[in-house]
This record gives structure tokens, sequence and C-alpha cells, in this order.
């Protein structure tokens, strides 16, 4: 059975990160000053589902302003959000961009629509310096979290994809391994960028799939990394980058900064599906926010690699689960 739906899924709603959890998506975008999950067995129904703020900022004398990309994962059994906010320094209210670091909420229960919520503070992270974007992933019964922090880089302090094993759900061990730095020219437009890391898996490969360039440009783009399931995952010899992206603005459909997305699965498993940002206009006015979006992907059937298609403002169809009436 498919579904009939029209991009994009909200008005705005940048970095949209989901998860599929018994049958049910848990969806989250940046608001800026608060957290907010939605639930629904239709992800592309967001405007209509359940949902909640679980918090507001400021969440204490730690962590005041410029909420993004909050992301929901399960972690030993747990529900956690994951999000970047800005440390509250008393000489620099304004919040600068220095002082971004992650944070975590953690909730008392499996229903995390009713049950409690509490803010955990920052996450410990093997440096103190600027940290965003956040994500987790699981492999060979370790858990790893792979972010995005500022190094000097190629005459810069530009962002580059980290990643470390986490020895809690609030901390990281004192290794950081650099998974990609802004090499490639489709990764520098306007300001050289590696963010938004999001796990992706098929068969046995692992792909983190990351955005490349600012995140204000027309050419924001999707591109990925590659290992496989069980290997040293700390040591980059183990990774590849692939050279180009494999998700960028299509003119032709007025679809621009396509990037910051996640993957998740069809009901039924069949389908994957690719939820992502992207704007109708090259600009960034301040009406033509960053909007939710997504398509299915397919692989390709020589080098086993996703096909993330060509991002689209029409109509598409989704598969869904045998026995659920179209609506």
């Amino acid at each position: 059975m498919m579904n009939t739906f029209t991009n994009p899924l909200l008005p705005e709603g940048p970095d949209p990160f989901a998860t599929f959890h018994d049958g049910f998506y848990y969806v989250m975008v940046t608001e800026q000053d608060k957290l907010r999950i939605r639930r629904t067995r239709d992800v592309t129904d967001l405007a209509n589902a359940e949902n909640r703020i679980i918090g507001t900022a400021p969440f204490s004398d730690a962590c005041a302003t410029s909420i993004w990309a909050p992301e929901i994962h399960r972690v030993n059994g747990r529900w956690y959000v994951y999000f970047t906010g800005t440390m509250l320094d008393p000489a620099d209210p304004s919040g600068s961009d220095v002082k971004r670091r992650i944070f975590v909420m953690e909730c008392d229960g499996d229903d995390v629509i009713h049950d409690a919520w509490h803010f955990r503070g920052p996450v410990k992270l093997p440096a103190d310096r600027y940290a965003i974007d956040a994500t987790i992933l699981h492999d060979h019964g370790a858990t790893y979290m792979i972010w995005s922090s500022k190094l000097d880089y190629d005459g810069g302090w530009w962002q580059h994809i980290m990643i470390a094993r986490m020895v809690s759900p609030f901390a990281l061990e004192d290794r950081e391994v650099i998974l990609s730095r802004p090499e490639f020219e489709w990764e520098r437009h306007q300001q050289p960028t590696n963010e938004g890391p999001q796990i992706f898996r098929h068969g046995n490969d692992i792909f983190v799939a990351y955005s490349g360039s600012a995140f204000w440009s027309p050419e924001y783009a999707i591109g990925f990394l590659q290992t496989k399931s069980g290997v040293d995952l700390l040591d980059p010899q183990n990774w590849f980058k692939h050279p180009a992206p494999f998700f960028k603005q299509s003119p032709e459909n007025s679809v621009y900064g396509c990037g910051h997305n996640s993957f998740v699965p069809s009901p039924d498993g069949v389908e994957m599906w690719n939820l992502y940002h992207a704007r109708k206009l090259p600009g960034m006015p301040p009406n033509d926010p960053r909007s939710p979006r997504i398509q299915s992907l397919t692989f390709d059937a020589k080098t086993g690699l996703p096909v993330l298609g060509i991002p689209t403002a029409t109509s598409e169809k989704l598969r869904k689960p045998s026995g659920t009436p179209d609506c």
C-alpha cells in the first residue's frame, strides 16, 4: 500500500530527525527555544502528530539559548534527547558561537509523551570546545557518539565530524577521532563545513551521512562516510569517505540547501526513507524557512550504495504496511 503526500511536511522545521520504535515514528526538529517530540504512525503527517514539549529554554543556568538539532534515542533501554545548546556565560549574555555544546535530557519511562523528562546538563566530551549535532551509533555491544566540532584546518576554524565511544549516556571516553574534514570543493561553499552526521545501515555496511558547506548556502548537500560493522570504528583507516555528494539542490524543482537529514524504515521494513530539510529559494530570506521533506531511496545494483535521488517539492508515494488504508 502507498501513501500519497506533498513536500514539505511542515511549513518550517530544520534539522529533522526521526526514529522508528514499536510501530511509531518519533520526530524532532529545531525550534530554537524548545524541545518538542512528535509521535505518529505516519511520518508524512507531522502536522497532525501527537506532540509534547518536554523543555523550553533556558533549561538551567548552564544552557540558555539556541536550541538546535534535537534527536531522540534509546540508550541502554531508556529514552534520551541529545541537543545543541549554548552555555550560559554572564560575561557573554548574547551566547557566543564558541559556547555551543551538546546537552542531554532523560525520560523516566517508556512513554515519551506522558512520562517525566529531566535535564541532565552537558554531555562530558573528550575536549571542552564547540560541539553540535550529536547522534548515536550502536555496534557490536558498544555505543558511540558522532558529532561536529570546530578544529583548526586549512587556515580556519572549521567543522569536522568526530567520533568517540560512550561510557554512559552522559559521558564519552577521552579518546576522540576525526572521521572527516571539509576537504572537497562541495563541502566548502561559503564556509567549509562538515555537520549533521546521521547513521544509515545496509547489510553489513555502516554509512554516516553528513552535510557539507554552509547551511545557508543553496549548495548545502549530503555526503557519506562508509565502514563495516564489527571493525574498530575508532581507527580512521577503517572508514572510506566518498568524494562526491549523494544528495544536493534541484533548481529545476525549486529545492535548495538540502541537508541535515535522517533515515527511517517504512513501517513494513521494505523501504528506507530520507527525511531532510530544504528551502524553495536559493537565498535564505525570512519568508523561506527550512522545512522538512521526505522521499524514498534505492540502492545501486552494482555498488550497493544508496541512491537518494533528486529532491522534489511534488507529491510522492511511500510504502505503508499491508492492510493500512491509504489516506
